[in-house]
C-alpha cells in the first residue's frame, strides 16, 4: 500500500533502497536548490496516494455491484481498464459512500457549512478535477459543497452571503474602471494618429515649399480619465459595493464562459454564494483526510494544522492550488489563493494578455488586485486614500526596480524618504546632490519612533487589538437614551459599574507603550497622532495592495528560500518586500478595525436614534446568526453589551474582559428565562428529574459559553453595517478574509447553538 508505506518511511520505521544515483550529494542539492523540483516530486507522490484510495474504493463498489450489473453499465471486463475508465462506471455518491465509510477519525474541521460529506468531497474532487482545483470542484453540482453552502445561506447566514455578493459586484466595477481608462487613452491616441496624418497630408497639398506647416509631434497629456488611481478605484467599488442585492439570486454577477456544451453553446458558471476557504486550509485539510482514510494517525512532517500559520514562510503546504482559474499572475505553490489570486476572473484577465501592460496605474495600484487589496481599498478611511493616491509616481516605479534587484533595499515612502535610516547611511539610489538636500532637512517630529523599533511594534500591536480611535471623532461618551436603557436590564448592570464615563482614546491606547519607553503623552500628543494618519495607516494600506506582487517578484528570481525571516508587523520604516503575508494580515485587520471602532461610537455616542437601534436588535438580522452564539444569547441585551463595551473599551477588552465580568449576570439570565420561566424551552422532565446540584452544573457549563472573537467582530460589524445606512460614518460589511478557519462553530466551547432562531430572543418576545 503505497499510503501506508509512505508514512512509516516518513516515521523512520521503514527505509528505502535508491539506487546511488539518486542520492548522489550533488544531485540532491540540486534538486533542492529547484524548489519548484521538490514540489513536483511530493505532488506525484500524494496523488499515487490519493488515486490507491480511490481505486481501493471503486473496486470495491464494483465487486458489491456484481458482474451483472457492471455489463448494464457497459463494463464487460474490468481489468482491461485502468482507473480512470473504472471510475466512469461507479457514481459519485457510491464512491462518497465507500469512502465516507473509512473515515473514521475526526479532522477536527467540522461547522455548519463543512461536514463530513465535504472531507470526502475533497478527496473526489481532487481525483475528478485536479490537485488544488477549488473553483471548479465548489461549482460541481455531484460534489457536497455547492449544497452544504445553498443549505447555510438559506438556514443560516444570509449576511455573509451579501457581503460577498456585494464584493463581487465591487470587484466587476473595479474592472470598468481598468476598461474605460484604457478606452480613453486608445480615442487619444487615435487623435493624436488622425492629426498627424492630416499635417502632413496638409503639407503635402501646399503649392509653396516654404509655407509648409511643421507638424511637431507631443506626447500625450494624460488626465484622471486615463490614470487609473486608488482614489478611482475606491469611489467606484465603493459605490457598487453599497447597491442592493440579493444574496440568494442564482445569477452571477459576471458570467464566465468555461466550456462549450450540446450544440456549441456556451456553458455558464452557476453561482455559488460563498466562496471555498483559502487553498492553504483546504490543502493542509485535505492531507489530513488522506492521512485518516489511510487508517494512519501519523502527523506528515509537512502538514499543518489547520488555522496555523507558519511565520516568515511563503510558502504554506505540499502543494498550493489556484482558486482563480484564470489567473496567470499567481507564481506557482508560492502562498495562499486570497493571498496571491486576483479577487475576480475579471480583474485577473487585467493582469495578463496584451492589454495589461497598456493599462496606466497610478501610485500604489498593483497588477493583480486581490481580495486583501479591494477589501482594504473598501474599509480605508478617505484621508487614508488620498495619502496613498499622492504618492510620486516615479518614486514608486524606482522602488518597485530597487526590490526587484534586492530584498535588503528599502522602499522610500511618501514623506519618510529623507528619514529612513538606509538612507541617511548612503543606500538611497538618489543622486548625491539629493542626499545632501535631504540630510540638511530637519528630522521629522516622529523621530523617536523611527529610532526605536520595539516602540513601533508595540504601537502596531496595541493599534490592532483595541481599534484606532480616531482623535476626529465627534462623539467621545454615550447618549442618555443609551443609558436609560441599560438602566433598565439587570444583566446590564456592569456598564454601570466601570469607572469610565468615556470612550476610551488614544492615549489610553498606547500611553502605556510611550511610558515604557521613557517618553511622556503630552510631550508626543501631535506626533503621534499625526504618525498614525500620515505614515502607519498609509502604509498598511499600501501593504495590503503592493506586498503580493513584491513578494511574488522575488519568489520568481530568487526563490522561496530569499522569503525567510520576514517581518511579521507592520512596520511603516521597512521596505514593503520585508513584510510577511502575517504582516499583511495584520495591516487588513487594523483598516477594518479602525473603520469599525468610528461606526461603534457613532452609534452609542447617540448619531443614530435608540429607537432605531433597538428596533434591529430586535430585528430577524442578528437572530439568524444563532450558529455562532449560546444558546442564552438574547440580541437586544447581549449584542448591546457587545456595542457599548467595544466603544468604552475596544476590541481587545470586550474578548478578554466581558466574558468574566458577564458570567454572573449570565448565570441568573439562564435561570430566570430557562427555570423560573412560566413559557420554558427545557423539557419538563428534564426539569423535573434532576437534581439541584446537576441544575446548577448545567447553568454554569451553559454560562461558560461565548462567541470567538470573530464571531464577535463579526457581529458588530453586521450591526453596524445595518445602523449606519447613509450616514456620514458608514460602514460597509466586508468579508473578513484574514478569518482563520474555525473549530468551534463560533464559539469557545464544543457546544453548539441549536436551531435557526435565537431560542431565548424568543422566550423573552412571549414574555
Amino acid at each position: 500500500m503505497p499510503g501506508f508505506f509512505s508514512m512509516r518511511t516518513k516515521s523512520h520505521e521503514a527505509h528505502v533502497r535508491l539506487p546511488l544515483c539518486l542520492v548522489e550529494p550533488e544531485y540532491v542539492s540540486f534538486l533542492f536548490a529547484k524548489e519548484g523540483a521538490v514540489r513536483c516530486l511530493h505532488r506525484i507522490s500524494f496523488l499515487n496516494r490519493l488515486n490507491f484510495l480511490v481505486e481501493e474504493a471503486t473496486d470495491s463498489i464494483i465487486d458489491e455491484l456484481g458482474e451483472d450489473e457492471m455489463e448494464r453499465r457497459g463494463c464487460s471486463d474490468r481489468s482491461k481498464l485502468d482507473l480512470d475508465m473504472k471510475a466512469r462506471h461507479v457514481s459519485t455518491e457510491e464512491l462518497m459512500h465507500t469512502l465516507g465509510a473509512k473515515l473514521i477519525s475526526n479532522t477536527g474541521f467540522q461547522s455548519v457549512a463543512w461536514d463530513k460529506s465535504c472531507d470526502i468531497g475533497l478527496v473526489l474532487g481532487t481525483f475528478i478535477h485536479g490537485l488544488g482545483n477549488y473553483e471548479a470542484m465548489r461549482h460541481d453540482e455531484d460534489l457536497p459543497f455547492m449544497n452544504r453552502i445553498k443549505y447555510y445561506v438559506n438556514e443560516c447566514d444570509r449576511t455573509d452571503a451579501e457581503a460577498h455578493r456585494r464584493f463581487d459586484q465591487a470587484a466587476h466595477a473595479v474592472r470598468r474602471v481598468f476598461d474605460v481608462s484604457l478606452d480613453t487613452m486608445k480615442i487619444k491616441f487615435q487623435q493624436q494618429t488622425t492629426a498627424a496624418v492630416a499635417a502632413v497630408i496638409a503639407s503635402t497639398k501646399s503649392d509653396v515649399p516654404e509655407s509648409k506647416p511643421a507638424y511637431v509631434l507631443q506626447s500625450q497629456q494624460l488626465d484622471d480619465d486615463d490614470i487609473i488611481t486608488v482614489t478611482r478605484l475606491k469611489g467606484a467599488a465603493l459605490k457598487a459595493f453599497r447597491k442592493p442585492c440579493d444574496p440568494l439570486s442564482t445569477i452571477a454577477v459576471v458570467n464566465d464562459r468555461v466550456g462549450k456544451g450540446p450544440g456549441g453553446r456556451d456553458i455558464l458558471v452557476p453561482y455559488c454564494p460563498l466562496p471555498l476557504p483559502d487553498s492553504k486550509y483546504l490543502d493542509n485539510l485535505l492531507l489530513l483526510v488522506v492521512n485518516s482514510l489511510e487508517g494512519s494517525y501519523l502527523q506528515s512532517e509537512h502538514s499543518l494544522q489547520i488555522g496555523h500559520r507558519n511565520k516568515g514562510h511563503f510558502g504554506r503546504s505540499l502543494f498550493d492550488g489556484c482558486l482563480m482559474i484564470l489567473d496567470k499572475k499567481r507564481p506557482p505553490e508560492n502562498a495562499s489563493d486570497y493571498f496571491n489570486g486576483a479577487c475576480s476572473h475579471e480583474l485577473a484577465n487585467v493582469a495578463v494578455g496584451a492589454d495589461s501592460t497598456r493599462y496606466e496605474r497610478g501610485p500604489c495600484v498593483p497588477m493583480v488586485i486581490t481580495r486583501f487589496g479591494l477589501g482594504a481599498v473598501l474599509q480605508a478611511d478617505d484621508s487614508v486614500v488620498s495619502v496613498v493616491s499622492k504618492t510620486k509616481q516615479n518614486n514608486t516605479k524606482k522602488e518597485q526596480e530597487a526590490d526587484a534587484a534586492s530584498d535588503e533595499s528599502l522602499h522610500n515612502e511618501p514623506g519618510e524618504q529623507s528619514y529612513e535610516p538606509d538612507a541617511q547611511n548612503g543606500k538611497n539610489s538618489e543622486s548625491p546632490t539629493k542626499e545632501i538636500a535631504q540630510e540638511k532637512l530637519p528630522p521629522p517630529p516622529w523621530q523617536y519612533i523611527i529610532d526605536d523599533i520595539k516602540l513601533r511594534a508595540s504601537l502596531c500591536k496595541s493599534i490592532q487589538q483595541t481599534g484606532y480611535p480616531s482623535p476626529q471623532e465627534q462623539f467621545a461618551e454615550p447618549s442618555s437614551d443609551l443609558m436609560a436603557e441599560i438602566r433598565q436590564h439587570s444583566s446590564l448592570s456592569f456598564l454601570l459599574n466601570t469607572s469610565r464615563e468615556l470612550f476610551f482614546s488614544l492615549e489610553d491606547t498606547v500611553g502605556q507603550d510611550l511610558k515604557s519607553a521613557g517618553l511622556e503623552w503630552s510631550e508626543k500628543k501631535s506626533s503621534i497622532e499625526e504618525y498614525f494618519q500620515s505614515i502607519f495607516l498609509p502604509h498598511c494600506l499600501r501593504l495590503c495592495l503592493l506586498l503580493s506582487g513584491d513578494l511574488n517578484k522575488i519568489a520568481s528570481s530568487k526563490g522561496l528560500g530569499a522569503l525567510n525571516d520576514l517581518n511579521s508587523i507592520p512596520d511603516p520604516f521597512l521596505p514593503i518586500s520585508s513584510h510577511s503575508e502575517e504582516a499583511m494580515t495584520q495591516a487588513y485587520s487594523i483598516l477594518r478595525r479602525a473603520r469599525l471602532m468610528k461606526a461603534l461610537r457613532f452609534i452609542v455616542g447617540g448619531g443614530v436614534p435608540f429607537s432605531v437601534v433597538k428596533n434591529i436588535l430586535r430585528g430577524p438580522i442578528l437572530r439568524q446568526l444563532a450558529s455562532e452564539v449560546p444558546l442564552w444569547w438574547c440580541p437586544w441585551i447581549h449584542d448591546l453589551a457587545l456595542v457599548v463595551y467595544t466603544a468604552f473599551h475596544g476590541f481587545e477588552a470586550t474578548v478578554s474582559e466581558l466574558p468574566h465580568l458577564q458570567q454572573p449576570l449570565i448565570e441568573q439570565h439562564i435561570r430566570e428565562v430557562f427555570l423560573n420561566s412560566k413559557n420554558t424551552y427545557l423539557p419538563r422532565c428534564f426539569v423535573d428529574n434532576t437534581t439541584t446540584d446537576e441544575l446548577n452544573t448545567w447553568i454554569k457549563t451553559h454560562s461558560e459559553q461565548f462567541p470567538s472573537p470573530f464571531a464577535i467582530e463579526r457581529r458588530l460589524a453586521v450591526l453596524c453595517s445595518e445602523l449606519t445606512k447613509d450616514t456620514e460614518v458608514q460602514y460597509d460589511n466586508v468579508p473578513i478574509y484574514d478569518r482563520e478557519p474555525s473549530t468551534d462553530n463560533g464559539l469557545k466551547c464544543s457546544t453548539k447553538a441549536a436551531g435557526r432562531y435565537c431560542l431565548l430572543a424568543e422566550t423573552e418576545r412571549k414574555r
